[in-house]
């Protein structure tokens, strides 16, 4: 856990986006939020987000950090997005390269 957390406090600025508290707790947990293939079709899911949980403990402002971007998948044991796991990484290739994903 201590270096999930280096490695976050080096790519954010380690305070709170709403308050400003520098009094925040990353989870020893992972949230994984579902991607869609398309806005036309929500019921299929095209794979997923893991995600990092920071939470403020002065407001509760939650934030995600997507593991991939951080690039904390190896050292968390999260298969790469090209796994059968993740059935398409579009949305990982949008995050990285400021694209669509498409």
């Amino acid at each position: 856990m201590k270096q999930v957390t280096e490695v976050l406090n080096s790519r954010t600025k380690g305070a709170c986006a709403v308050c400003g508290s520098d009094d925040l707790l990353v989870l020893n947990q992972l949230s994984v939020l579902p991607v869609y293939d398309s806005f036309e079709d929500p019921g299929q899911a095209g794979g997923s987000l893991p995600s990092l949980i920071s939470v403020c403990r002065g407001c509760g402002n939650t934030q995600l950090f997507n593991i991939h971007v951080l690039g904390l998948a190896e050292l968390l044991g999260i298969p790469p997005p090209d796994s059968i796991i993740w059935k398409t990484h579009r949305a990982v290739d949008a995050i990285t390269s400021g694209g669509t994903g498409k």
